[in-house]
């Protein structure tokens, strides 16, 4: 082969080489073009987006929406399930609370069991949950109330993202609370859904106990659990307190109930002070029973105007004692109300 041949060979193959590799270039550059790229703004928005969350303890950054949910106490579940959401994990008050099962699944939670599709973990108490239990579980995001969980707020958001609450026996505190967690759980919609549909309930029932609240306006709302020693009378500041004012009545209380401190116990021999047309009397569920044995016992009791025209009822402590004040308990709250209240009007 001569020199002058073998050059051009030389250069027909550089020409093949060098188109070859300009075709790999082009055929990589279409691929880059058409695929989406993992890293690119729009897909780290659409997984990663954050929003500052304000609560009462502070502002939290939540992002994206939040699967795993971590509930300290039933107040923050009865919250989220009003709202559609079921909770991942759980924490009890000591009432309900089984530390044997600590990390387990929980099988029934009392008074809203029955809306519970999903088997929260037991993550021990609301006011000391389980650090360790919570750091297996690993939740997106912990909702709990001030007044239990501030102490454990810099672990917990170790933790996840979390949301503490005033969680205050008040009756409209829950329809804060609830908005706030709906716009992290991007559930605004439903958290109005929740407002209106308690709003109507309130006005429906107001208005068909309307004829006894004319007639029989006063109520006292007491703490009957340790009768016949003494007893606490609840005024409007409590979630219970409040709505039954809500519903048309006048909350009553012993003549020297303004100079007692509101956690004081007030003497059983104050309670004929009181001129209540009807008496409801908030009870332990297990010592219900006994709770009505002891008033049926009492010759002061059995003095009253409403004991002696069958104007008193028992309720249980755990829905009527501020424990759980979501919009599901005040659901529950208005309708016993009605129910136990609404005869009185036929008997007018």
């Amino acid at each position: 082969m001569t020199d002058k041949a073998f050059v051009n060979q030389v250069r027909r193959w550089l020409r093949l080489h060098l188109l070859m590799g300009l075709t790999i270039l082009l055929v990589s550059a279409c691929g880059i073009s058409t695929s989406p790229n993992p890293s690119s703004p729009s897909s780290q928005t659409s997984t990663t987006q954050c929003q500052a969350i304000e609560h009462d303890v502070g502002t939290t950054q939540v992002c994206g929406q939040p699967q795993r949910i971590a509930v300290l106490g039933p107040h923050m579940l009865d919250i989220l399930l009003s709202l559609g959401i079921q909770p991942s994990g759980y924490a009890e008050i000591n009432l309900y609370f089984n530390p044997e099962t600590i990390g387990e699944p929980i099988t029934h939670i009392p008074y809203l069991d029955n809306l519970i599709t999903s088997s929260p973990i037991n993550l021990g108490l609301r006011d000391s949950p389980s650090l360790e239990a919570l750091l297996k579980f690993k939740p997106d995001l912990i909702l709990g109330e001030r007044v239990f969980a501030q102490q454990y707020y810099s672990k917990l958001s170790q933790i996840a993202p979390t949301l503490l609450f005033e969680g205050s026996s008040g009756k409209d505190d829950w329809k804060t609370s609830v908005q706030v967690i709906a716009k992290a759980l991007g559930h605004q919609s439903d958290a109005h859904k929740v407002i209106s549909s308690h709003n109507q309930k309130l006005a429906t029932v107001r208005a068909q106990l309307t004829p006894v609240a004319v007639t029989q306006p006063r109520v006292l709302l007491l703490d009957a659990r340790d009768l016949p020693n003494t007893f606490w009378a609840y005024d409007n500041e409590t979630f219970a307190g409040g709505l039954i004012e809500e519903i048309g009545f006048q909350l009553v209380f012993p003549t020297d109930q303004n100079q007692r401190r509101k956690e004081d116990r007030i003497s059983l021999e104050v309670l004929p002070q009181v001129k209540a047309d009807i008496i409801i009397a908030i009870a332990s569920d297990n010592e219900m029973e006994n709770s009505k044995h002891v008033w049926n016992q009492s010759p002061i009791t059995q003095s009253l105007q409403a004991t002696q025209e069958n104007r008193v009822y028992f309720v249980d402590y755990h829905i009527w004692g501020s424990n759980v004040r979501g919009p599901i308990t005040a659901e529950i709250l208005i309708d016993e109300a009605h129910r136990l209240l609404s005869p009185l009007a036929e008997s007018n």
